[in-house]
């Protein structure tokens, strides 16, 4: 009876310092800025070539329990702590898709545009506490897709949605909802704006905590359609 309640007392104690691994968990209200041109593909003024770019930067603070810990590399914040971070975040497009030729748009016509291709997502990650900093630069190349939904409430205004996610390695991936609209400045150039809800996890090595970035917020730019 006496050694089967030191092994419990033994098991107890090793349980209760297990340190859990958790992932950087970064959440802010910000600004985006973006860029998109795309140009048509042969006669079809509908088959379209687009590249599109986007940057937002987010500051965040996570709070460590003492059983929690975060490692990237070789660098571990242990709790209890409070650690201030920082993302600087860059995404591209290169896609191929299906979208309504600029020129032709009338008052009222709604339609559906499509999009497959490649993005690649890049990020330059810094955390800090009382005790230590820590830097990093990575990224990842995933599958791109995007569905979008669009409305002309006159010839230079148009009002969207759009849903695009991507998948990569290990999970790696983005996942982003707009709302939008588009002023025509001239022919073929409009000044885009709306709000974005845009999530992007980034999965590292197994033993190394993972990248979850949680931003929303307005977004503006300019669209080039040719």
């Amino acid at each position: 009876m006496t050694a089967k309640l030191s092994l419990v007392l033994v098991f107890v104690g090793l349980t209760s310092g297990c340190v859990n691994l958790v992932n950087i968990d970064a959440r802010d209200n910000v600004e985006f800025g973006n860029f998109e041109a795309s140009v048509p593909l042969g006669d079809d003024p509908t088959k379209r070539l687009r590249v599109r770019g986007s940057t937002a930067n987010g500051n965040f603070v996570q709070t460590l329990d003492p059983d929690e810990r975060i490692q990237v590399d070789e660098t571990r914040i242990g709790g209890p702590a409070d650690v201030d971070g920082e993302v600087d975040l860059a995404y591209y497009s290169i896609a191929f898709g299906s979208d309504r030729d600029p020129a032709g748009v009338l008052a009222g016509q709604t339609w559906q545009t499509y999009y497959l291709g490649v993005a690649q997502t890049e990020f330059d990650l810094r955390l800090e506490n009382d005790r230590q900093v820590f830097v990093k630069s990575d990224g990842s190349t995933e599958l791109y897709l995007q569905y979008g939904l669009r409305y002309a409430v006159s010839e230079d205004l148009l009002f969207g949605f759009d849903w695009a996610f991507s998948f990569g390695r290990e999970f790696s991936g983005i996942s982003e909802i707009d709302l939008l609209l588009d002023y025509r400045l001239v022919r073929q150039v409009y000044l885009s704006g709306g709000y974005r809800w845009f999530n992007y996890v980034y999965a590292d090595e197994d033993e190394d905590s993972n990248l979850e970035v949680d931003f929303r917020g307005p977004s503006i730019g300019l669209r080039l359609a040719l």
